[in-house]
């Protein structure tokens, strides 16, 4: 019991390390940065320790546990207090869906089946080849009543949208533009798919700060949404989360963990963290935020989310 009591205090000592260093440093450093992908995980930890040291009548362990649950556990408080939106039957609601398909999965069968379950209004696709783009479309307009516009980038991916698309943007950074002409308004909207960030930040962050000096200046309502390769507590999340709202935050509920799927090795009991956002500016309300439960052979799976235009 001595041995496990001595484990158990370097192990919470740890991780009470990882959490300052997290905090002050920006996550810099590899180790910080990994950690902090996992630590819905360590909360899971945690609170077996906290239970644990309470039988055993360990208070002083339990009481160190129970800070750590606090500390964590605040990271994430918005994921579990969702917004209530109420909304008239006549407001119309648009349904928007992020998907990175994964490079390497050539399925544009299940690919398409996971779409049309859905059946997304506007949909941002990360990892996709020209010549799946056009199969896509070919399968995806003969199930879409209305008309479906595409603008395809080579350094990202795809988006469709049901609605006219007027005009587009890319700098070739992993981040496009464009403008789509909805019912009630224009919509300024971009497809992001950020580099890994495991050894180097440098790239990730110099693309979603450009990205977000531009959400600065943008007149338009917005919504950007892709594979981000980071979680919600990373940087790139809490920089746009300054101008921007987080969907899942918004409407979903739990950690809505969307990578890796069965696909890969790692994900072959479950999904364990959550890569892939939406965002939206304050001219919209969110009423539902999930993660679909059709990954379409993808490593990844979709994130949906219900959107309206504010009264």
């Amino acid at each position: 019991m001595r041995i496990i009591n001595y484990f158990t205090w370097i192990f919470c000592l740890t991780i009470l390390s990882w959490y300052l260093l997290f905090v002050v440093t920006n996550e810099q450093f590899t180790i910080i940065r990994l950690g902090s992908y996992i630590a819905p995980w360590i909360l899971g930890v945690m609170l077996i320790l906290f239970v644990v040291s309470i039988h055993y009548n360990k208070i002083l362990l339990a009481f160190f546990t129970l800070l750590l649950l606090l500390f964590i556990g605040y990271l994430y408080i918005p994921l579990f207090t969702p917004s209530q939106i109420t909304i008239s039957e006549s407001q119309p609601v648009y349904k928007v869906m992020t998907f990175s398909k994964m490079g390497r999965n050539h399925d544009i069968a299940s690919v398409s089946r996971a779409i049309l379950k859905e059946k997304p209004d506007i949909l941002f696709i990360q990892e996709i080849s020209d010549s799946d783009v056009y199969a896509l479309k070919d399968i995806l307009s003969k199930s879409y009543t209305t008309r479906l516009f595409f603008y395809n980038d080579k350094h990202i991916g795809l988006i469709l949208s049901s609605y006219p698309i007027v005009t587009h943007e890319t700098d070739g950074s992993k981040i496009s533009s464009i403008i789509i002409e909805m019912p009630e308004r224009k919509i300024r909207v971009w497809n992001v798919h950020l580099k890994k960030s495991f050894f180097s930040t440098t790239k990730q962050y110099k693309a979603v700060e450009e990205m977000a000096d531009q959400v600065s200046n943008e007149t338009l309502p917005i919504i950007i949404a892709g594979d981000f390769n980071a979680t919600g507590i990373n940087y790139p999340c809490k920089l746009l989360k300054k101008h921007l709202k987080d969907a899942f935050e918004e409407s979903g509920f739990g950690f809505g963990f969307t990578f890796p799927s069965s696909v890969r090795r790692l994900g072959l009991l479950t999904p364990f963290i959550r890569i892939d956002h939406i965002f939206f500016s304050t001219h919209f309300n969110s009423h539902s935020t999930y993660v679909a439960a059709d990954n379409g052979g993808a490593d990844h799976y979709p994130v949906v989310t219900l959107l309206s235009f504010k009264n």
